[in-house]
């Protein structure tokens, strides 16, 4: 299938990803500004750089991948949705665009998906199946996240699926009030209580963020924790690890041969493999993520059936929960 790159920043992930990408991929174009970097990328790969929608030959492309933010990235998704040409778009997404881009996709029997990424990557992924196995066994009880305002769509989407793919959980956010006496109103971190489906939620934002939109002043990007009667399960950050801590229980329990036996048992395990440096995190896991991704696009394209976490009560659901969160969090102290 033919795959047009839309932005040269973020979209040379993509350009990166399809490189080793094995599900019959293969960039036909790419679609940017026209800078010097843009015209440079397409000459070095042969293939031809467009600067509008409109320019693009009919029927030259299959998939578009927009890396494209904000308005600018909604509007262009919208103009290659009409152009018959599926679609996979980067995250945030606003819900009102998302939704009408969800339409249009249905009206014309397109696939359109949300690049989340982070949940994709190798420790998320540990903890995600572990979360799913607890799942089977027992309620969730308590969901935790720790974020910041550039990570948190992403850390949004992580905990909806921590709650289950398998049937849509609205997202409910108690009202935030600061108290005269509050000595958190002014500092660093606000903490949003909430629910979805009977599980509480307890979200932690950092309210320092930088001119630049390099992450350079975030304390911390996808800090998740999901507590089982069983014990609970810790995701320190997107590149790990994954934690698995089983609960001790009570000293009187220690006394049947069960308890012994738990008492001989490590009291903390690692679900996410050995540690990855900067680099491979950076690079191979992420690129890894971003194939991943492609790869689901091309079976929901050849099936007519969505992954679960592209369908769209998921999409909407993480997209309102994530613009109440930043409507909350107040404004932003410089880093």
């Amino acid at each position: 299938m033919r795959v047009l790159v839309c932005g040269t920043l973020y979209g040379s992930a993509y350009l990166q990803a399809l490189q080793a990408s094995d599900c019959g991929l293969r960039l036909a174009g790419i679609l940017a500004r026209g800078s010097a970097r843009s015209r440079q990328l397409a000459a070095q790969l042969g293939v031809p750089l467009y600067t509008r929608a409109p320019e693009l030959p009919p029927h030259s492309v299959d998939i578009a991948c927009v890396a494209v933010g904000g308005a600018a990235g909604s509007e262009l998704g919208d103009a290659l949705l009409r152009r018959g040409i599926h679609v996979l778009i980067e995250h945030p997404q606003e819900r009102d665009a998302l939704a009408s881009a969800l339409e249009e996709a249905a009206r014309r029997r397109l696939a359109f998906h949300v690049n989340s990424h982070f949940a994709d990557l190798e420790a998320p992924q540990a903890f995600l199946a572990a979360c799913a196995a607890c799942r089977a066994r027992s309620p969730l009880l308590l969901l935790s996240l720790v974020s910041n305002p550039r990570a948190l769509y992403s850390c949004v989407e992580l905990a909806a699926r921590a709650l289950g793919l398998e049937r849509q959980r609205p997202f409910s956010f108690r009202p935030y009030e600061v108290q005269a006496s509050d000595s958190s109103a002014g500092g660093p971190l606000v903490s949003i209580h909430g629910e979805a489906g009977g599980v509480p939620l307890v979200v932690q934002c950092l309210r320092i963020d930088s001119p630049a939109d390099d992450g350079a002043t975030a304390w911390m990007s996808h800090r998740a924790t999901a507590t089982f009667a069983e014990g609970t399960l810790a995701l320190a950050e997107a590149s790990g690890p994954a934690l698995w801590l089983p609960a001790a229980g009570p000293p009187s329990a220690f006394a049947t041969l069960e308890g012994q036996a738990r008492l001989a048992a490590p009291a903390w395990s690692v679900l996410s493999g050995s540690p990855a440096t900067h680099a491979h995190f950076l690079w191979q896991q992420r690129d890894a993520a971003n194939r991943l991704v492609l790869h689901r696009l091309v079976q929901h394209i050849a099936s007519g059936v969505p992954p679960p976490e592209q369908r769209p009560a998921h999409l909407l659901a993480v997209s309102s929960a994530w613009r109440e969160l930043m409507d909350r969090i107040g404004p932003l102290r410089p880093g």
